[in-house]
């Protein structure tokens, strides 16, 4: 088992602002395509 929160925090206070940040992107366009595919089998979206 890995101690995920540990190793968050240990990747946050390592990483520089500009890899913190390409990991919020990547974050946000994984939940942008989930919330799209979910949206469109419900059919809100073509």
């Amino acid at each position: 088992m890995h101690d995920t929160k540990a190793e968050e925090v240990g990747a946050g206070a390592g990483a520089s602002p500009a890899v913190q940040y390409v990991a919020v992107i990547e974050i946000m366009a994984v939940a942008g395509v989930q919330y799209a595919a979910l949206a469109r089998k419900e059919g809100d979206l073509p």
